[in-house]
């Protein structure tokens, strides 16, 4: 939707409720109610605040002005979100009111990364390559949840990265935030 288009299309409630998985492995986005485009020339747009709490980007929060960076955000916080097996409004309750971002962060920065991954997962998927395709995941949605919008890739890049750590035996993104 970013690129497909002469305007880029800004879905804008990027969350795992909108987001169904066909048979065959692909990703179907729903609900296109609150998406909007980005003028020709332009690079952001001032709306209000729509989206689903725990994923909307801090950024565009704090200043109204949305980017297709706002949606790397969301996808992002989606991949904690499968990464830990919580939803991102639960887990802020859970941990003492802290953002899920910094519970990660401090997470991955103590060496304890199994600590916050799903237990599921771990336990379908136990060897070393499987940890550190989970790590790099990991560290992969930790950088591109930065509240500067400068800080994140764009979402073209951010696929071929995720299309990059599927496809290798050595994820390409191992190193931590």
């Amino acid at each position: 939707m970013h690129t497909a288009f002469s305007a880029p299309i800004i879905y804008r409630d990027l969350e795992p409720n909108n987001i169904i998985i066909h048979q065959s492995g692909v990703g179907k986005l729903l609900d296109f109610s609150v998406s909007i485009s980005i003028p020709p020339g332009e690079t952001q747009v001032e709306d209000k605040v729509v989206g689903t709490i725990g994923f909307i980007d801090p950024k565009y929060i704090s200043t109204g002005f949305f980017t297709e960076k706002s949606d790397v955000y969301s996808l992002s916080m989606i991949l904690l979100d499968l990464l830990i097996g919580k939803k991102a409004i639960h887990l802020y309750h859970d941990t003492n009111q802290r953002s899920i971002v910094s519970w990660v962060k401090d997470s991955v920065e103590k060496d304890q990364s199994n600590e916050i991954v799903d237990p599921r997962i771990l336990k379908e998927r136990g060897g070393i390559e499987e940890e550190q395709q989970l790590q790099a995941v990991g560290a992969l949605a930790l950088r591109y949840t930065q509240y500067n919008k400068e800080d994140r890739l764009e979402m073209i890049d951010v696929t071929k990265e995720l299309r990059q750590m599927l496809k290798s035996d050595c994820p390409s993104s191992s190193t931590r935030p």
